[in-house]
């Protein structure tokens, strides 16, 4: 919300003459001198008269959150539509850093060697001095985006850092920091990426015809699961994790009140700690369940893609160290060691449980000591909010968060009341 700051004209005098007290008799007021008039200099000079500006408020805070992320050093970023904040160096309110991102449409970040890269649906873009300015790299390859990865040096290739940019319809790496993009594609061109994760310089993708590693000799597939649909996929240290299960689609189930059912199906997670070679079955097993769309697209626990197959995106795995956090179906799950146990933290919290899956993320404020400090933030169209207690509770965080879209405006009694329509 913006407030104009329109300052009043000046009063500006410009009648020379006397001037009396006004009186009942004729001829009070204001007498003109007609030889003052012959004599006096004319001053022209005009009184410049400053102009409106628009000063953002301090508030309403909060607004739609598309992006949380942590990077190595332990500092949280947080990305509003174009704007980038971060948390203050006290940790109890954000701080913007760069208003106005040079980004369109969607986009991801990540890190590499404390230098902050960021992929729209056009562009790369680098910052150095912690996402403060940015430094298009080039274009990227047209396709819907998943994901980048960057890795160190190949000494096959002579580059010091690699990247993998995932899009839906195929894998694409470049050895000259973004300049150029070389397809990876021979072996998987008739699969859709779901995911990308990478353990030091071995790549693997999920599929919806399952599990591929990337080496010398091209793609392998990695037998995982009983189902070759990849739903999720996530890597920490050298623990490779993948959830599997059927794809989850859409169904119309009423044209005239506009409503759509989703079926959730069995969802099966697995540990590798040798680059996929063999699994672990974790004790992680979703039921079935339903949920509804309305006509205003707000979806329970899902996500729809916009491929235009209804296909449903409703997993994701964070993984860091020996903790793992899961969301599926708009509930979340926790475990601190390599997901041997979980803690079932709850569907999403009560004002925003009516959600998608899209655009909100979870992480850890410190994943090293998640275990003591149990906190987690949650991001998504009302903002971010934080729990304490790994998820017990979730409290409203966005102190010096200012993205908030406001409807209607009222001013009475010297008070402004502004509706955001949540």
């Amino acid at each position: 919300m913006f407030v104009l700051d329109s300052p009043a004209k000046p009063a500006i005098r410009s009648q020379a003459g006397s001037s009396v007290t006004p009186g009942k008799g004729p001829g009070s007021g204001q007498q003109s001198d007609e030889t003052l008039f012959a004599t006096l200099p004319v001053d022209n000079t005009r009184v410049a008269t400053p102009k409106p500006q628009w000063t953002q408020t301090k508030g309403p805070v909060g607004g739609s959150v598309q992006r949380l992320f942590f990077t190595a050093n332990g500092k949280l970023y947080a990305g509003a539509g174009a704007d980038l904040y971060t948390l203050t160096d006290d940790g109890n309110a954000w701080r913007a850093i760069t208003p106005n991102v040079p980004i369109q449409g969607s986009w991801q970040i990540t890190e590499h060697e404390d230098t902050l890269y960021i992929v729209s649906d056009t562009e790369l873009l680098a910052s150095a001095d912690g996402g403060k300015t940015w430094d298009s790299l080039g274009t990227r390859p047209e396709g819907q985006l998943i994901d980048l990865l960057i890795t160190d040096e190949d000494s096959a290739a002579q580059a010091d850092i690699t990247m993998y940019l995932a899009l839906t319809d195929g894998v694409f790496r470049s050895t000259d920091a973004g300049k150029s993009w070389t397809s990876l594609n021979d072996g998987i061109s008739d699969r859709k990426i779901r995911a990308i994760t990478a353990i030091e310089n071995t790549l693997f993708v999920g599929t919806d015809a399952g599990l591929y590693r990337h080496g010398s000799e091209g793609w392998e597939q990695l037998p995982v699961g009983e189902s070759e649909n990849v739903r999720a996929l996530a890597s920490a240290k050298h623990q490779l994790y993948v959830a599997v299960g059927a794809e989850v689609k859409a169904q119309e189930v009423s044209t005239i009140a506009s409503m759509r059912m989703t079926m959730g199906t069995a969802l099966s997670l697995y540990r590798s700690t040798d680059l996929g070679d063999s699994w672990q079955t974790l004790d992680f097993i979703v039921e079935r369940e339903s949920s509804q769309e309305n006509g205003f697209g707000f979806t329970i626990g899902a996500q729809v893609s916009d491929s235009g197959t209804g296909l449903i995106l409703d997993t994701k795995i964070v993984a860091s160290q020996e903790n793992l956090l899961v969301l599926n179906g708009g509930k979340s799950y926790y475990s601190n060691d390599s997901g041997k146990t979980w803690d079932n933290l709850g569907s999403d919290i009560s004002d925003i449980g009516y959600i998608t899956t899209t655009n909100t993320d979870i992480f850890t404020s410190d994943i090293e000591h998640i275990s003591t400090t149990n906190t987690l933030y949650k991001s998504g169209p009302f903002g971010i909010y934080r729990t304490t207690d790994a998820g017990k509770t979730w409290h409203p965080f966005n102190t010096g968060l200012v993205k908030t879209g406001v409807k209607d405006l009222v001013a009475t009694s010297n008070k402004l009341y502004a509706n955001m329509g949540q």
